[in-house]
């Protein structure tokens, strides 16, 4: 790298991911600016949310939620040097500034002028500086090489498991975005759009932690669940676009919050198909040494999992062997009671024997 023009200074160190006092100034001030930049979206989100209705009502809280993903693909991709993470956040910053000027043609308030004014301040500051942070990280390789050093097989398994990893991010993202869009009328939320958001969140946060759990502890039998299931998010998707043309409640059919749905869900169909592409390429790269040279506190949840499922058993076992415990001494005193009915019986015989003599 050319220390000539370098624009972000870093520093090869070994672990996973860099602390503050690791950064060099200019990422410090890259981090600052974006985080006062969600802050007041959030805040202006949370006011919105507060005075809003229906349709304006979900699409505040699509803005939040956009807001907060894009603070963790800035924090967690500079901390951990990760190019594919910055890449999401400038993509997801175009999105929200695009999502924030949707916002303003439904109902504009002065509250809403103060956040595009302060987004599209930072954008421009932003936006650009991630695409050179991004591609200086992806030249400069850091985030590989505190991981597997030199090794040339290793560097390319481990920027493969990197890219499923964000593209699994940027699913589960989309995946939320999706069940968000569920509410379709604001606030009056209908029994269906309950249903969905309990059982939707619920499977999404399970499904992703299983795709995780497949490429960190690189087991077959989870990869093989995970892409079994894979076909429901997509299944859920076509079926909101296909709704969004034809509201129940007869709605006007091109509004914008039915443009929203199509673009987030044509969006979150062509991801779902690049993390199954993804994840074939992750698949083939189990057992070659990755998860013991990396992932060393994979084998400790291993088996702390397998210990688990041992406690458990033992704990039926131990359960059914004080049940026989308790039978084996049920039919003991059964015995003796017996035994001590006998006892009295012979004792009576004896005694009505003795007063007839």
């Amino acid at each position: 790298m050319d220390d000539s023009n370098e624009f972000f200074e870093s520093n090869v160190k070994e672990g996973e991911i860099r602390h503050l006092n690791d950064l060099s100034k200019k990422e410090v001030l890259y981090m600052v600016i974006g985080l006062l930049q969600a802050v007041l979206v959030m805040v202006v989100c949370v006011y919105q949310l507060a005075i809003s209705i229906e349709d304006d009502f979900t699409v505040e809280l699509l803005v939040l939620t956009m807001a907060g993903f894009c603070t963790f693909y800035q924090n967690y991709g500079t901390l951990k040097e990760l190019h594919y993470d910055i890449f999401l956040y400038c993509l997801a910053e175009v999105v929200l500034q695009l999502m924030v000027s949707v916002g303003m043609t439904e109902w504009t308030t002065p509250a809403k002028w103060v956040r595009i004014v302060g987004l599209g301040a930072a954008g421009v500051f932003l936006v650009p500086c991630s695409m050179y942070l991004g591609s200086d990280y992806a030249i400069s390789e850091n985030s590989v090489l505190r991981l597997v050093g030199h090794n040339d097989n290793l560097k390319v398994i481990c920027k493969n498991r990197q890219l499923y990893l964000a593209t699994l991010k940027l699913d589960f993202h989309l995946s939320v975005t999706m069940l968000i869009l569920t509410l379709r009328h604001g606030r009056a939320i209908s029994t269906k759009e309950q249903l969905v958001l309990g059982i939707g969140i619920v499977f999404v946060i399970g499904w992703t932690l299983l795709a995780y759990l497949a490429s960190r502890l690189e087991k077959s039998q989870l990869m093989w669940i995970f892409w079994g299931t894979a076909i429901i998010q997509p299944a859920y998707v076509i079926y909101k676009i296909r709704e969004a043309q034809f509201d129940y409640d007869l709605s006007i059919p091109d509004s914008h919050l039915t443009g929203v749905v199509n673009a987030f869900g044509c969006f979150a169909l062509l991801t779902r198909v690049a993390l199954n592409a993804t994840s074939v390429i992750t698949y083939r790269d189990f057992d070659k040494g990755l998860k013991e040279k990396v992932y060393q506190n994979a084998g400790i949840l291993e088996i702390s999992l397998k210990l688990a499922s041992r406690r458990t058993y033992q704990t039926f076992e131990n359960s059914d062997t004080l049940d026989e415990s308790h039978g084996t001494q049920d039919q003991t005193h059964d015995t003796q009671c017996q035994t001590h009915d006998t006892n009295g019986a012979d004792a009576e015989t004896k005694d009505h024997s003795e007063l007839k003599y």
